[in-house]
């Protein structure tokens, strides 16, 4: 399966390669020749534009290929499998990948892992139709793209497209990931005033989805008010 990571401002330390080695990067134009010269050049790609956005790039993924493929944050720091109650650290991702595609395979357009620090809250090995995480397996070949409005919480807003289109996508929580807290490493596509963006892109959400869909909530993880989908009444 294809991995594909949108990355900037991180050459040298694209931390989530340390489980997918291969994976082709997506960098900006005033990127590329710094990312090439740290990684292998055949596996590093030039989006469009620069400072296009978050939105912008993982559009500019979905229209290269034409096929499901994984779109990883560029920070994820380990992967987990729960067994019991317990989460253990994963070594080696090909029966993680294995449970991706079959995933792909029943029909699922959108295949996610739990967060780690959220796992517990479902008992069941996995959810339907529900948010996706930043470890995120999209089917290209689907008719929905990033909204191009909102350059924060654009995620929650493709799941909440994809489940009102009728299609239908899975948390699997027999596996879980961990990441940087957003903000305390350098670089990252995140690079702006993330506080009034966020209560731009709330505004947009709720006018866009609903007060009924779109509620607010302080978040800990992220240290922001951020918006949170009601999934069910999509």
């Amino acid at each position: 399966m294809i991995v594909a990571i949108p990355t900037k401002g991180r050459a040298g330390k694209v931390k989530t390669l340390k489980y997918f080695p291969n994976a082709i990067l997506f960098v900006e134009p005033e990127e590329y020749e710094t990312y090439s010269f740290e990684y292998n050049k055949n596996r590093v790609v030039y989006i469009g534009q620069n400072n296009g956005g978050i939105s912008y790039v993982r559009n500019f993924i979905l229209d290269y290929f034409d096929e499901p493929v994984l779109m990883l944050d560029d920070d994820i720091t380990k992967l987990f499998y729960r067994k019991g109650n317990k989460l253990y650290i994963i070594g080696d991702t090909r029966e993680l990948i294995k449970s991706i595609d079959s995933c792909f395979k029943k029909g699922y357009k959108q295949v996610t892992l739990s967060y780690k620090a959220s796992n517990w809250l479902c008992s069941e090995p996995y959810k339907v139709n529900t948010r996706c995480w930043c470890f995120n397996g999209i089917d290209c070949r689907l008719p929905i793209r990033y909204d191009s409005k909102s350059d924060v919480f654009e995620d929650y807003d493709f799941t909440a497209q994809l489940i009102h289109g009728g299609y239908k996508n899975i948390c699997l929580y027999v596996y879980a990931f961990e990441c940087e807290k957003m903000g305390s490493n350098s670089g990252g596509w995140q690079m702006f005033d993330r506080q009034e963006k966020s209560k731009l892109a709330k505004e947009y959400l709720i006018k866009k989805w609903g007060k009924h869909v779109v509620k607010t909530r302080f978040n800990e993880f992220t240290n922001i008010s951020e918006v949170q989908f009601l999934w069910s009444k999509i």
